[in-house]
């Protein structure tokens, strides 16, 4: 659906983007992470052509404007009309058919949630009303491709879940779809694949079970960890991390596991309780972010 090879963009001393390769699969939901300033609405601009890259390519499959629907960061609507005239009017401008222009208004409206306030003028309309008609104006022409930037901006938990049945019905339904967002959760219950961005680079990108692997952790509580101990304990190969008097080692490194814990029998410091946890995409983002590795530079 997407290939993005080699894209680069400055906005003065600012590198936004910085050779930047990411591949896009039809019928997915791809979601794209990270903090702020990572690139995320550069590049999401970039591909509905906003802005202009300084290098490199973008080839989108459906390059028909109309299969393209997009849901900006902050989207701004005139207020002199009804929610339901604006459709119309964005649905006559579009060159949708008279015969097609009132279903597909109706269509829109019940899939984000509106219908019941259709004849409510945009003016002094919430921010979670207006993220909802941001969406329904992005899939009036029922795109092939959907962009949206952070489309779960100020929406309360019930819209926020509504608004996930939205993503997941138009998915089946054969859009694919590529979002921001800063809400991990949302992110886990939706997308069949993940990038993660910082600094205008990819960290780390692929499949959900790629970017989130389905391991768990051991977490080691001590009655005390005295300094020395603890030393030795980090002299030792492997990911292990402190907090307090608790020790949190990868489950499935039996060497490093039995190496700590001989360290532990030795300077005879108990175990009060052990416990097991799975990895979380939380864990992965901050992981992956603080880490700074970067998982292309093509």
């Amino acid at each position: 659906m997407i290939n993005i090879v080699d894209i680069s963009k400055r906005f003065g001393h600012i590198a936004a983007l910085n050779k930047l390769n990411l591949q896009i699969p039809a019928g997915s939901i791809y979601g794209l992470i990270g903090p702020n300033g990572a690139g995320k609405s550069t590049l999401l601009r970039l591909l509905v052509g906003l802005v202009a890259q300084d290098a490199g390519s973008i080839d989108i499959s459906c390059l028909i404007p109309d299969e393209i629907g997009y849901l900006p960061e902050r989207p701004r609507f005139p207020t002199r009309f009804t929610i339901s005239e604006y459709l119309r009017l964005l649905g006559t401008v579009s060159g949708i058919s008279d015969i097609d222009l009132g279903r597909q208004v109706r269509e829109s409206l019940d899939m984000t949630g509106l219908a019941s306030i259709a004849h409510r003028r945009m003016q002094g309309g919430s921010k979670g009303m207006l993220q909802r008609l941001a969406l329904a104006q992005a899939i009036m022409d029922r795109p092939e491709l959907l962009i949206l930037d952070e489309p779960f901006a100020g929406l309360d938990p019930g819209a926020q879940a509504a608004m996930r049945d939205v993503l997941l019905q138009l998915n089946r339904n054969g859009s694919t779809i590529l979002l921001s967002t800063h809400r991990l959760a949302d992110v886990t219950q939706v997308c069949t694949h993940l990038a993660i961005l910082s600094r205008g680079h990819i960290i780390r990108k692929g499949l959900m079970e790629e970017v989130i692997p389905g391991s768990t952790r051991v977490i080691l509580t001590l009655d005390n960890l005295a300094t020395d101990v603890q030393d030795q304990i980090s002299a030792i190969p492997g990911d292990i991390r402190f907090d307090g008097n608790s020790i949190d080692l990868p489950d499935g490194d039996l060497t490093l596991k039995n190496a700590v814990i001989q360290v532990l029998i030795s300077a005879g410091i108990d175990v009060t309780r052990l416990e097991r946890k799975r990895v979380s995409l939380e864990e992965t983002y901050i992981a992956a972010i603080s880490g700074g590795l970067v998982e292309e530079e093509e």
